[in-house]
């Protein structure tokens, strides 16, 4: 049985469940683009790009919109 995480988004009673599949897509490459050099952002940019559920896309616009307005990862 698969597991799912549910991440809350900004808007109230709008949450996101992801995979643990899809957690570990996002983290995994959040990490090798950070240790590549790439910032944050347009790292979360490219991985919003390549994103194949819409789920995923979701949860990766809510980290990009947060964090660009000042917010750090955790507070997002």
């Amino acid at each position: 049985m698969e597991t799912y995480y549910k991440t809350k988004l900004r808007t109230p009673n709008t949450t996101t469940a992801l995979k643990n599949k899809e957690l570990e897509f996002l983290f995994y490459n959040i990490a090798l683009l950070h240790s590549s050099g790439i910032p944050l952002l347009s790292a979360l940019d490219i991985l919003r790009g390549s994103a194949d559920s819409k789920n995923m896309k979701l949860v990766i616009q809510e980290l990009f919109e947060g964090i660009n307005m000042g917010k750090s990862l955790s507070e997002v």
